[in-house]
């Protein structure tokens, strides 16, 4: 008999194992193709190689659900790294002004 516990249980599992995914496929979002394994050529035994249609004879292939998890990613998060690494620059080069040191990019 399934009872709420169950019914509970069972969604967090999925959810659980979502988050797991979502963080898998933000971290490596492309893989070597299911396909051809890497090689670009697909090899059939007697007969001769071609190019791999699955990964267009790239070895590469997206990872579903990447493009989304990138999106959400990106929509979360913005620019806030990209700005205070440019932040930091900013005052380290000030700072590095006011010893009289020449500039990085001359």
């Amino acid at each position: 008999m399934i009872t709420p516990a169950h019914v509970i249980t069972g969604l967090l599992i999925v959810l659980g194992l979502g988050a797991v995914y979502a963080l898998v496929v933000l971290t490596h979002p492309v893989v070597r193709c299911l396909g051809c394994k890497g090689q670009k050529m697909r090899r059939q035994p007697g007969r001769k190689p071609v190019k791999c249609k699955a990964c267009k004879a790239t070895g590469l292939m997206v990872l579903p659900g990447a493009g989304p998890v990138h999106r959400f990613y990106w929509s979360v998060f913005g620019d806030r790294f990209h700005d205070k690494r440019k932040a930091d620059l900013a005052a380290q080069c000030a700072a590095r002004k006011k010893q009289g040191a020449p500039r990085w990019n001359a």
